[in-house]
């Protein structure tokens, strides 16, 4: 069974857009109910994990 609605884990790997991951892209996926973000910046060698609720 197929349920409709929001996301549940999203997973960017982040080579040159972890500025658009962290701020335009961050604020969509958490106002369209997305409930976790998870953004790997290679270059930082960095996880950033956000959980919404």
């Amino acid at each position: 069974m197929i349920e409709e609605g929001a996301l549940e884990l999203i997973v960017k790997i982040a080579i040159f857009s972890a500025s658009y991951d962290l701020n335009d892209k961050l604020n969509a996926y958490q106002r369209n109910g997305v409930q976790e973000y998870i953004v790997w910046q290679i270059y930082k060698n960095k996880l950033d994990w956000f959980i919404f609720q």
